[in-house]
């Protein structure tokens, strides 16, 4: 019936979902890469494509900079506390990123960006967030299984923040 297909029509993309994520993060004053629009191509909602357009900005992802500045822990220890406050302000929002891989964030002058929206989720109550939480730093902890020294400085971070028992 017609009925279904125009519902899923209205359904949101991803792409749709992290432009209000990204918009709900600048509120917020977390660090992002610059969107400047959401646009759909197409001609109904079933044949359209939904995009985001971004400003490039010249960074490194997060692990490629570890691999650059692995010799340089001063360097490393300042975009890990970085990135522990940033998910701290986000935890005392109920917020948790989804996307624990070392490429989703850009490393630009010693400060890191989140640079994928589409996964942010936000949860009811404190304990939901601090059991999801939990989770996503297992998963960005596994960015650096092979390199026991960045693990040790991240988990110095994230237990700065308290973010980790």
């Amino acid at each position: 019936s017609f009925l279904p297909l125009f519902l899923l029509g209205l359904k949101s993309s991803h792409a749709k979902q992290a432009w209000l994520n990204y918009h709900y993060l600048n509120l917020l004053n977390i660090p992002t890469i610059n969107l400047f629009a959401f646009a759909k191509k197409g001609y109904c909602h079933l044949l359209a494509h939904d995009y985001l357009i971004a400003q490039y900005q010249s960074g490194l992802n997060l692990m490629e900079f570890v691999t650059q500045f692995e010799s340089n822990p001063k360097d490393l220890v300042l975009v890990f506390n970085h990135i522990a406050h940033i998910f701290k302000k986000m935890a005392d929002f109920n917020l948790t990123y989804g996307n624990m891989q070392a490429k989703h964030f850009l490393v630009l002058d010693n400060k890191v960006l989140l640079t994928h929206f589409d996964a942010l989720k936000q949860h009811k109550h404190a304990a939901a967030c601090y059991e999801k939480l939990k989770e996503e730093l297992y998963l960005f902890m596994q960015n650096w299984h092979d390199q026991p020294h960045v693990a040790a400085i991240a988990m110095t971070a994230l237990r700065q923040q308290k973010l980790l028992g």
